[in-house]
Order: structure tokens, then C-alpha cells, then sequence
């Protein structure tokens, strides 16, 4: 399989999971019965066992790859949410909008 057959896979699945979310499709076939085996299954596929040989820097790039983001948009988010609710009154959180670790890292 080539890299693109792999990303209309990923496509496909993301758009199972949106209609899964949405509506149910096929009421005789549950949607959530294979999209994470089907992710798991690209994941796997494209994995490159080269990325073992130096595991301090495979984790120092996926620290900055994805962790760094990750935080970064979850600060970004909480600024703008705590703005919205002190400024404009618009709370978006199901309880009172407190400054705390559990908001910053659980978008």
C-alpha cells in the first residue's frame, strides 16, 4: 500500500467517527464496531522500527511535536474561555470557570 491508499483510509475513518457522533448510519452495523481498529491499523502500518534505535530522541521529538502543542493550545483555549466569561458573560465549562490544572490540561 502506498502512503496515500493509507491517509484516504485515515479519511474514511475520521468520516465514520463524525457520523457515528452524529447520527447512526447503519442501525444493523454499529460504526464504532472498527474505526479504532482501523486507526490502529494505519498507525501500525506506517511504523518505522528504526525509531527504536534512539529512543531518547524519538521521545524528545514527539515531546516537541506533540506535547508542546497540545499544552500551547490548551492555554490559548483557556484564555480565550476565561475572557469570554469575565468579560462577556459566556461560560462554556459545566462548572464555575476556575483557573485550575484540570481545565488547562483537559480541553
Amino acid at each position: 500500500m502506498r502512503i496515500i491508499h493509507i491517509d484516504i483510509l485515515k479519511g474514511l475513518g475520521i468520516i465514520f467517527v463524525v457520523m457515528g457522533h452524529i447520527f447512526d448510519p447503519f442501525s444493523w452495523f454499529p460504526v464504532y464496531s472498527f474505526h479504532m481498529a482501523l486507526f490502529l491499523f494505519a498507525s501500525g502500518y506506517l511504523y518505522k522500527p528504526n525509531h527504536e534505535s534512539n529512543i531518547i530522541t524519538f521521545f524528545k521529538r514527539r515531546v516537541i511535536n506533540l506535547l508542546i502543542p497540545y499544552f500551547s493550545y490548551n492555554v490559548f483555549f483557556a484564555i480565550v474561555t476565561y475572557w469570554l466569561h469575565y468579560y462577556h458573560g459566556i461560560n462554556l465549562f459545566q462548572e464555575s470557570p476556575d483557573i485550575n490544572i484540570k481545565n488547562l490540561l483537559v480541553p
